[in-house]
């Protein structure tokens, strides 16, 4: 069952980056990557980009750009 949210988790990942879905709010970003028992670093290296970028965007200081967005198309 985790596996299963894991695997949900980066799938939805991947379309928020996308630009696919809206993004959640700051605080609903980490519970939803602390419910699907990533890490910053681990769902940082699963969007190409850095941890210290992924604390930014849960704690509102920062959120993906429109290019950075897209690149995974």
């Amino acid at each position: 069952m985790a596996q299963k949210n894991r695997a949900e988790a980066q799938a939805a990942a991947l379309l928020l980056l996308r630009g696919e879905t809206p993004l959640p709010p700051p605080p609903r970003l980490r519970a939803l990557r602390e419910a699907s028992d990533l890490t910053l670093d681990a769902l940082a290296a699963l969007l190409g980009t850095s941890r210290p970028v992924v604390h930014a965007w849960e704690h509102g200081r920062s959120a993906p750009d429109a290019p950075f967005r897209h690149k995974l198309d």
